[in-house]
Order: C-alpha cells, then sequence, then structure tokens
C-alpha cells in the first residue's frame, strides 16, 4: 500500500489563487462621464428667459440679440440648442417659449 498525497481541500486553492478579474480592476482607474445638464447653458437661459418675457408673439433672432447683447452666431446657436431641447418653438420666424422646462 502507497501514500496518498494529502487532499487539499477546493476552498484553499482559490484562497491561494487572485482572481483575474479582481486584479485587473483595481489597478485601472475608473472614469465617470458627467450627465448632461439638465438645466440649460448661461446664455441659452438668459434667451430663455428673454423669450418667455416677450409672450406668445415671440422674439426675432435679431430681437434676442438687442434684449440680451449676446453675438450674433451665438444667438443662432443657444436658439437652435433650446429648440431642440423642446423649451422653444419656431413660428414663422419668431421664436416662442413652449413653456416646457428640461
Amino acid at each position: 500500500m502507497t501514500a496518498s498525497p494529502p487532499q487539499r481541500e477546493p476552498e484553499a486553492e482559490a484562497e491561494a489563487e487572485p482572481e483575474p478579474a479582481r486584479a485587473v480592476t483595481e489597478d485601472v482607474a475608473v472614469i465617470t462621464t458627467p450627465s448632461p445638464p439638465v438645466e440649460p447653458p448661461r446664455r441659452q437661459a438668459q434667451i430663455l428667459t428673454t423669450i418667455v418675457a416677450a409672450g406668445p408673439q415671440g422674439l426675432r433672432p435679431a430681437e434676442v440679440r438687442q434684449a440680451t447683447g449676446v453675438p450674433q452666431g451665438t444667438v443662432a446657436s443657444a436658439l437652435n440648442g433650446l429648440v431642440k431641447r423642446g423649451q422653444v418653438r419656431k413660428v414663422q420666424d419668431r421664436y416662442v417659449a413652449t413653456g416646457e422646462k428640461r
């Protein structure tokens, strides 16, 4: 009769070997991306406030520029952003607030 090697418990083996997934994730920095802002950016908020104050007749882009002092390209970009958010809609050549807050 020959002596058999001592049997090892399976739990002891699992503890001795590092878990590959844990070893990899511990060395990697986790980068989270910020969620898109709920409120519109500052200039969009300024333009939205101006359009809301204008009432149901709305404002033309030139009138928005005059009222806010925001440059022409910025007004056009901000108005497009507000339309995409559903906060402003274009009615013929004017922009009117929809009353939605996003």
